[in-house]
């Protein structure tokens, strides 16, 4: 076997190993979390709370449950500085499929004292195997280095054998 098209075929091994690890590094594990947080309101003090650093990017099943002490609440979502949802809660309230948003923000607004409780809860899909994504793009760069100097080291060598070949008597 040609040296040359050892170190191409090495060059398509590497790559093909990049490509299985790169898709290891891609599997996520779902997991359930929550957050749980009380707060404190005063009249004509809206609280703002951002949704997108609690849940993260790769969040789903974004479920949001408040209860509140007040008479009445104004509950606005607020995403890319847009009003996308506005309730006014009484007691609690239930709002689903918060994901759906870009980078929401919760805005709560009273016009009395009382206490909010915020119950968040989603799926957060937790990519454990991360860490495969460095190993993949170095197998990468030096996969696909030696293809194309192997690759065209052999046919550089073939075309110079077939030239002498045809100069022959």
């Amino acid at each position: 076997m040609n040296k040359f098209l050892a170190v191409a075929l090495i060059g398509i091994a590497l790559l093909v190993l990049a490509l299985v690890l790169s898709f290891i590094a891609m599997q996520g594990v779902p997991e359930k979390k929550k957050f749980e947080s009380s707060y404190s309101l005063e009249p004509g003090k809206p609280k703002s709370i951002d949704l997108w650093v609690i849940t993260g990017a790769f969040s789903r099943n974004v479920t949001l449950d408040i209860r509140s002490s007040c008479k009445y609440l104004a509950l606005k979502i607020v995403s890319n500085g847009r009003v996308v949802l506005q309730k006014l809660v009484s007691n609690e309230t239930k709002v689903r499929n918060l994901e759906r948003f870009v980078a929401p923000k919760l805005v709560l607004e009273s016009n009395e004292s009382c206490s909010v409780e915020i119950l968040v809860s989603f799926v957060y899909m937790e990519a454990k195997h991360a860490w495969l994504s460095v190993p993949a793009l170095l197998a990468m760069v030096v996969g696909a280095a030696l293809l194309l100097i192997g690759g065209s080291m052999y046919t550089a060598q073939k075309i110079r054998f077939t030239r002498s070949v045809q100069q022959l008597p």
